[in-house]
């Protein structure tokens, strides 16, 4: 969908369908079925995915267990939930000058359902900084993978209304 953003999470699940969840949060609304396109070639069979999820994963060297990088892929049966979503403080200057829009922030829960740390991937000057703290306060169900909870970066869109 050209001019559109938004999010789109993905799970390839061990019967070797794929499980997507997600949203368009601006330019044309649309179904989703563009978005992917496998790779040429034979797609793998259920039992070469099962076999890949039941194999033991290991962290690269120098990398702690449960604490991906930005952009790393995670696998999960449940995606993070948020619980509790505290409004963001909109800065009184950014008031003034009328400044308003949608900070697109990536948040990365822990095991716990914290954050544990944040990157602004869409940026309104003036608002990033309140996006940050808002979504740092937020609180999630965990991701589970494997039955256990995982950490994972999810995209959290902080809306700044006119006001």
């Amino acid at each position: 969908m050209a001019g559109a953003s938004g999010t789109l999470r993905a799970a390839l699940m061990k019967d070797g369908s794929l499980k997507a969840r997600g949203q368009v949060v601006e330019g044309p609304v649309g179904g989703f079925e563009d978005l992917w396109t496998p790779a040429p070639g034979p797609m793998p069979s259920p039992d070469d995915v099962r076999a890949w999820f039941d194999a033991p994963k290991r962290a690269p060297p120098g990398k702690k267990e449960g604490s991906p990088r930005f952009g790393d892929y995670v696998y999960v049966e449940e995606l993070p939930e948020a619980i509790e979503k505290p409004r963001p403080e909109y800065p009184e200057a950014a008031r003034r000058a009328g400044i308003e829009g949608t900070v697109l922030v990536q948040a990365l829960v822990g095991t716990d359902g914290r954050v544990k740390d944040t990157k602004v991937v869409k940026s309104v000057p003036g608002l990033d900084d309140a996006a940050i703290a808002a979504v740092k306060k937020w609180v999630f169900k965990p991701a589970l993978g494997h039955g256990e909870p995982v950490a994972v970066w999810v995209a959290v869109p902080v809306k700044f209304p006119p006001g």
